[in-house]
C-alpha cells in the first residue's frame, strides 16, 4: 500500500503562548471539576461500596489489600483498586469525604490527560491522507479546521481544551466520580490515558529520529498498561489503540506503525499476560462476569445494541441518568429491532472511515473499541447496562458537535459554544449529584426511572429502615419480592421489618419462606425464633434457635437467648447449660457472666 501523502500542520503557537495556553487550560479544567464535584463530597457510600469498603477486611491493612477478596463487589481481580481504598482507610477511617476527594483528584488528573493526548492530534499532521483537504484559504490540524481565513495559532489548543472540559463536567461522568467503587473506571481510564499519551510522545519522538527519547516514552507506556492491568481489564485496548492512532497520526499505515515500533507493541501486548493472570484466578469475578451465569453471548449481545444506542442518547440528552438499570436481558432480536441495525450502521461507518477519513475513524473507534470489553459477547451478569461505562468513550462522542462548530462557524463561536454548554452541564451534573445526598434519594430515583429492577426497591426498602421509615419500606420490600420471589434475602429483610411493626403472622410467613429458600441462613432462623417466642410458641422458637446455633457454633447470643426459652419452659437444668456454653463462647460478656452466676444460686450451686 502506497505510503499518502502528509497533509499540511496547523500552525504552532511560539513557546510562550503554547505554555500559556497550556496552564490556563489545565487551570479551567481542574477549576470546573472542583465546581462541578463540590456538592458530592458527602455522599454516602452506595451499592457496592457497601461491600468494597465496609465489609472488605483486607483494606484496613496496607499489607493485605494487595490480595482482595473474591466476593467483594468491584475489587476482584483489581488489587491496585483495592490498595487505593486501604490507603484512604488509612488516612481516614470510613469517612467518605477522603473517599470522594481521591475519585475527584483521580478525574481532575484524566481530564488533563484527555486535554494534553487531544493537543497532540489536534496539532499533529494526519498521516494517513486520503481525507479531502480542506477549502481554499482554510487550514487545518488532525480532525478539524477552520471556517475561514488564516487559522489562529491558539486553534488545536482551544479544540482540544473544549472537547476535554465538556468531557470533564458532563453528568453522565457522575456515576463513575461520585460512586466510590467506580475508582476502578477512573483508575482504568488513567492507565490507558497515560499509556497513549506516553505512547504518542514516544512515537513522535522516534519518528523524529529520536530513537533513544522514544524508548524512554515506549517503556513509561508499558509500564503504564501493566499498572491498568492490576486495575481494571478494559486495559486491554490498550494495544489496539496505540495501533490505530499510530497508524492514523503517525505512520500513515499499519505496515509502516508494525516496522517502526513493534518493540513498544510487543511490550504492550506482553501486559495482555499479567491481566489474563488475574482473570484466571478470579475467573467470573465473583459471580459478576463470564460464561455460565444465566446469560448467554448472544443474549448480552443484543442487550448490548440497546446499551449502546441509549449511552449516544444519555451523551446528547442526559436524562434520566439512573444509577442501576438492573440486570434484564433482550431474549430476541425483534426486541431490538431498530437499535441492532442502527448500531450496525455506526459500525460500518467507522470501518468506512478508518480506510477513507482515518481522523474520524479513529474517534469512531476510540468508542467502539473501549466499549468491547464490557459491552459485546462477554456477559457482565449482575449489570448489564452501566452508565459509567461511557467514561472514556464519552470523550470521542462529544468531539464531532466541537469539531463541527469550529469547522462552521470559527473560533470565536467554538469558545462561545463551549462556554455556553460546559455552564449548562455543570449545572446539570451539580444537580445530578444531589440525589446521591441520601441513599433514600437516590433508590427512590432509581426505582422511579427503572421500575422493574428489584435490586432499585430492594435498596430503597434498606435505605428506608435505616432512616426509621420501616412502615414506608414494606412496600418497596414487597415490590422487590414481586420481581425477584427467589431470593431469599427479600423475604428475611420485609419478615423482619413486618416483626418490627408487630404485623406477626405476615412476618412468621415471610421469615418461613426466607428459610425455605435459604434453609443454613442463621440469621434467618434467629428471627423466626424471635416471633414465634412473642407469639407464644415458645416450642417452636427454640428449634430454629437450636438450629441457628447449630449453623454458628460460635454465636454467644444464640445460647444466651436459648437459656431464657428454656427457662420460659421450665427447663432450668437446660438454661443453665446454655448459659455456661455461651460464657465459654463470650467469657469477656458482663452480662452473659452475670446471669450464668444468677442461675448457678437459683440452682443452689
Amino acid at each position: 500500500m502506497p505510503r499518502p501523502k502528509m497533509s499540511c500542520p496547523a500552525p504552532r503557537p511560539d513557546g510562550g503562548a503554547a505554555a500559556m495556553w497550556t496552564w490556563a487550560g489545565a487551570a479551567l479544567l481542574v477549576a470546573a471539576i472542583a465546581a462541578t464535584w463540590s456538592n458530592s463530597l458527602n455522599t454516602p457510600f452506595l451499592l457496592d461500596d457497601q461491600s468494597a469498603i465496609l465489609r472488605n477486611d483486607s483494606i484496613r491493612r496496607l499489607s493485605t489489600a494487595w490480595s482482595p477478596p473474591a466476593d467483594a463487589a468491584g475489587v476482584p481481580n483489581r488489587p491496585l483498586v483495592n490498595l487505593s481504598l486501604a490507603v484512604n482507610h488509612a488516612l481516614g477511617g470510613t469517612s467518605v469525604r477522603g473517599y470522594h476527594l481521591f475519585n475527584t483528584a483521580l478525574h481532575a488528573a484524566n481530564a488533563l490527560l484527555v486535554f494534553a493526548l487531544l493537543r497532540r492530534v489536534m496539532r499533529g499532521p494526519p498521516a494517513a491522507a486520503r481525507e479531502p483537504r480542506p477549502a481554499a484559504g482554510a487550514e487545518h490540524g488532525v480532525a478539524g479546521s477552520a471556517p475561514t481565513g488564516r487559522v489562529p495559532a491558539v486553534w488545536p489548543d482551544l479544540t482540544a481544551l473544549a472537547v476535554a472540559l465538556l468531557w470533564a463536567v458532563h453528568p453522565l461522568q457522575t456515576e463513575s466520580v461520585t460512586g466510590v467503587i467506580q475508582r476502578t473506571e477512573l483508575l482504568g481510564a488513567f492507565f490507558i490515558l497515560l499509556s497513549l499519551w506516553a505512547f504518542a510522545r514516544g512515537g513522535e519522538r522516534h519518528q523524529s529520529g529520536d530513537g533513544r527519547g522514544g524508548r524512554g516514552w515506549f517503556a513509561l507506556a508499558v509500564g503504564a498498561c501493566v499498572a491498568g492491568a492490576l486495575a481494571k481489564e478494559i486495559v486491554a485496548v490498550v494495544p489496539v489503540l496505540a495501533l490505530l492512532y499510530d497508524r492514523t497520526h503517525l505512520a500513515g499505515t499499519f505496515g509502516g506503525a508494525w516496522r517502526a515500533r513493534r518493540g513498544a507493541y510487543l511490550g504492550l501486548a506482553a501486559t495482555w499476560l499479567v491481566l489474563a493472570a488475574f482473570v484466571l484466578h478470579t475467573p467470573n469475578r465473583g459471580g459478576a462476569a463470564g460464561f455460565g451465569l444465566g446469560v448467554t453471548s448472544w443474549e448480552y449481545l443484543l442487550t448490548q445494541c440497546r446499551a449502546l444506542v441509549l449511552y449516544l442518547r444519555l451523551a446528547v440528552w442526559p436524562h434520566p441518568l439512573v444509577l442501576d438499570y438492573g440486570a434484564g436481558v433482550v431474549r430476541s432480536p425483534a426486541d431490538v429491532w431498530w437499535q441492532g441495525p442502527f448500531v450496525l450502521a455506526l459500525l460500518g461507518a467507522t470501518a468506512w472511515a478508518l480506510v477513507r477519513r482515518p481522523s474520524w475513524g479513529f474517534a469512531g473507534a476510540w468508542f467502539f473499541v473501549i466499549l468491547a470489553p464490557s459491552s459485546s459477547v462477554v456477559p457482565l451478569a449482575t449489570q448489564t447496562i452501566a452508565e459509567h461505562r461511557m467514561y472514556l468513550p464519552l470523550a470521542s462522542v462529544l468531539a464531532l458537535p466541537v469539531l463541527a462548530v469550529g469547522r462552521l462557524a470559527g473560533a470565536k463561536v467554538l469558545a462561545g459554544f463551549t462556554l455556553a454548554a460546559g455552564v449548562a452541564l455543570l449545572a446539570a451534573s451539580m444537580h445530578r449529584n444531589e440525589d446521591y445526598a441520601s441513599a433514600v434519594r437516590i433508590w427512590s430515583h432509581t426505582a422511579h426511572h427503572a421500575p422493574g429492577n428489584y435490586r432499585a426497591h430492594y435498596n430503597l426498602g434498606n435505605a428506608l429502615v435505616a432512616e426509621g421509615r420501616a412502615a414506608e419500606a414494606v412496600a418497596s420490600y414487597e415490590r422487590a419480592r414481586a420481581l425477584k420471589p427467589e431470593l431469599g434475602t427479600i423475604h428475611y429483610n420485609l419478615g423482619s421489618v413486618l416483626a418490627e411493626l408487630g404485623r406477626v403472622d405476615e412476618a412468621i410467613a415471610s421469615l418461613e419462606e426466607a428459610i425455605r429458600r435459604g434453609p443454613d441462613r442463621a440469621d434467618a432462623r434467629a428471627n423466626l425464633g424471635a416471633v414465634l417466642a412473642r407469639a407464644g410458641r415458645i416450642d417452636e422458637a427454640i428449634v430454629h434457635y437450636d438450629r441457628a446455633a447449630e449453623i454458628d457454633p460460635g454465636a454467644a447470643d444464640l445460647r444466651a437467648t436459648l437459656g431464657e426459652l428454656r427457662l420460659m419452659r421450665g427447663d432450668a437444668a437446660g438454661a443453665l447449660r446454655e448459659y455456661e456454653e455461651a460464657a465459654r463462647l463470650a467469657p469477656r460478656s458482663a452480662r452473659v457472666r452475670g446471669r450464668l452466676e444468677q442461675l448457678r444460686r437459683e440452682a443452689g450451686r
